[in-house]
């Protein structure tokens, strides 16, 4: 692996991901169907949470999985972990999306209030972010070097025990 695709791996594909979840969580989530448009009777006079800019619960909860991902990938050593790290908050991110079209009967794909650009945002970068911990796992190194902090101990050669 070259040192283009390593720094692929490791850094620029996690921070996309994680800026996406980011621009996502701010963005809206949902609109009034564009279909249903003049049919007043259908849509409710009703602000459901996600619906403007901004920051709300759960633009809070992804924030907050976003800086200890960050955290992780930058403070930790270990790239099991790292990976490890990405896959959860990645799961985490797509999830959340997910329940928060489920948690309320007005919003859905064919619903009173759809999807915008926000949710599907939050989602691709949830995806992209499990995709980039999978490779980070899938790159490394089975048997990775030893600790380089740690020194190894003096082992005795051939010539010295003659």
């Amino acid at each position: 692996m070259t040192f283009l695709d390593r720094s692929i791996t490791r850094s620029i594909l996690p921070a996309l991901a994680l800026l996406a979840i980011t621009v996502g969580a701010y963005r809206p989530w949902i609109r009034p169907n564009p279909e249903r448009r003049g049919e007043t009777d259908v849509i409710p006079d009703i602000l459901l949470p996600k619906m403007n800019s901004g920051l709300e619960a759960y633009s809070v909860l992804l924030l907050g999985l976003v800086l200890a991902a960050l955290a992780i990938l930058v403070f930790e050593r270990t790239a099991r972990r790292r990976s490890l790290a990405t896959v959860v908050v990645g799961s985490v991110t797509v999830l959340v999306a997910i329940q928060y079209l489920r948690s309320t009967s007005l919003a859905g794909f064919d619903s009173t209030f759809v999807p915008t650009d926000g949710w599907y945002v939050t989602v691709a970068g949830g995806i992209l972010l499990v995709i980039a911990g999978l490779v980070l796992r899938l790159s490394t190194d089975p048997n990775p070097d030893p600790d380089p902090d740690h020194e190894p101990a003096d082992e005795p050669t051939a010539e010295s025990t003659n």
